[in-house]
This record gives structure tokens, C-alpha cells and sequence, in this order.
């Protein structure tokens, strides 16, 4: 899905950004995010806003390194095309893949290296094979569970701000003596903001919380990509060699 070409992820991530910011300023122009930070008494939704802003910038961080090893990978994929490729031996495909450009933090050559399956007389081991790919599926994967932390953080502050809410409602109750009639407006007016406490607050939080789970979830097909060509690139590296 991200291997076509060089910096696919990104791009996909900056689309969906863009959609993101305009829904955003659609939501300010309406007066709507404006509604919801000044019905909201705990102020939890400004915490909700600051908590996705970062969410965001760590998904930028995670499309940014996802999507460069897939580049590296690709120009792996480009050097077992080289006539020279299947007859070499182990330090003459290291030598092809240094002049190729394929950095060290290929996380796709470490993978190969740790397989051994470059080396043309290689024995790979199952527990050898195994723990390479625990590694590469750990480097690909990386702080991707902090990121459904923060999706799942976003979730429990909206209904922080609910349960905030309702105390509000009720305190308003609670601390009036007489009941009358300017009593029973200020009540109401307490209890409708309390109410809109408690319903804006959950609704930043899920928003928040459905948006950035879409990124994480980009993120991670993205991840997914990169683990099954590099596994199927030492496959093929191994067939290859099988048959000369």
C-alpha cells in the first residue's frame, strides 16, 4: 500500500492533516470550538486540545521514520535486481548495497543482516529467525503503544469533564436554601451549566480521540507495510539464492 514510491505515508498524512485543519477552522468560523471553550467550566477541553496537538506531532515524528524505512526498503528491493546481485558473495552485496545509498538505520537491512540471509552460504536458524523478527517488528512498531495511550487518555479526559459536569449540576442544587423564583433561575442556569460541561467535554474528547485514532491507525498500516516486504524481501533473497 506505501511502497509505490518514495514518501507515500507522508503525503497520505499531510492529506489527512489538511482535512483535519480545515475541519477545524469550519468548526471556528461556525463559533462552535468557540462554544465549547467557554461552556466549559473545568477547562479539561483546552487539556483535551493540547493532549491531541502533541498526539499529532507524534504521529508526524512516527509517519516521518515509518516512511523513510520504506524508502530504504524500496532501494533494497532495486538492488536484488542487479545482474551482479545473485552471483555475489556476502561482502560483495554489502559492498552493492553500501554504493546503493541504503543507510545503516535500515531497519529492513538489519533485518537481512541479522538473518544472515545476504550471505549466500547462510544458515538461519529458526530461534535466530524468530528473534530477528521480534526486532524488526519491535523497531517498526516502536512507541506506537504510547500513541493508543494518548487515544485512550483523550477518551478518559472527556469523561472526566462529564462526571465534572454533573458534580457542577448538582452543587448548584445542593447550596440553595429557598426556592424561589430567583433562586429557581440561578439553579437553571447553574444546572444548564453544568450540563454543558459535561456534554462538551465528552464531545472534545471523542472527536479528539476518533481523529487521532485515525492517524495512529495510518500509522500503523504503514508499519505493517514495512514489516511484510521485508519479510517477503528475505524470501525472495532466499529463493533466489536456492535456485542458483
Amino acid at each position: 500500500m506505501f511502497a509505490h514510491y518514495k514518501w507515500q505515508l507522508v503525503l497520505y498524512w499531510l492529506m489527512l492533516s489538511g482535512l483535519i485543519v480545515f475541519g477545524s477552522f469550519v468548526g471556528w468560523d461556525s463559533g462552535l470550538v468557540t462554544i465549547v471553550l467557554q461552556t466549559d467550566q473545568s477547562k479539561i477541553s483546552f487539556v483535551i486540545a493540547f493532549v491531541f496537538l502533541v498526539g499529532t506531532f507524534h504521529c508526524y515524528t512516527r509517519a516521518i521514520y515509518v516512511s523513510a524505512q520504506i524508502n530504504q526498503l524500496i532501494d533494497l528491493e532495486k538492488i536484488k535486481q542487479h545482474p551482479d546481485f545473485a552471483s555475489s558473495n556476502a561482502n560483495q552485496r554489502k559492498l552493492l548495497i553500501n554504493n546503493s545509498g541504503v543507510s545503516s538505520r535500515s531497519i529492513s537491512l538489519s533485518y537481512l543482516l541479522q538473518s544472515n540471509i545476504l550471505d549466500i552460504n547462510h544458515t538461519v536458524t529458526s530461534n535466530n529467525s524468530t528473534a530477528s523478527l521480534d526486532i524488526l517488528i519491535s523497531k517498526a512498531k516502536n512507541s506506537h503503544d504510547t500513541g493508543w495511550f494518548i487515544v485512550d487518555a483523550l477518551i478518559k479526559l472527556g469523561l472526566l469533564g462529564t462526571i465534572i459536569g454533573f458534580i457542577l449540576m448538582l452543587a448548584s442544587v445542593s447550596v440553595t436554601d429557598s426556592m424561589d423564583v430567583t433562586s429557581l433561575q440561578s439553579i437553571i442556569k447553574s444546572m444548564s451549566n453544568g450540563m454543558g460541561t459535561a456534554l462538551y467535554t465528552t464531545l472534545a474528547g471523542l472527536v479528539a480521540s476518533m481523529i487521532l485514532a485515525i492517524q495512529y491507525l495510518l500509522i500503523e498500516r504503514g508499519s505493517d507495510c514495512l514489516i511484510e516486504r521485508s519479510i517477503q524481501l528475505a524470501l525472495d533473497f532466499s529463493s533466489s539464492e536456492n535456485s542458483a
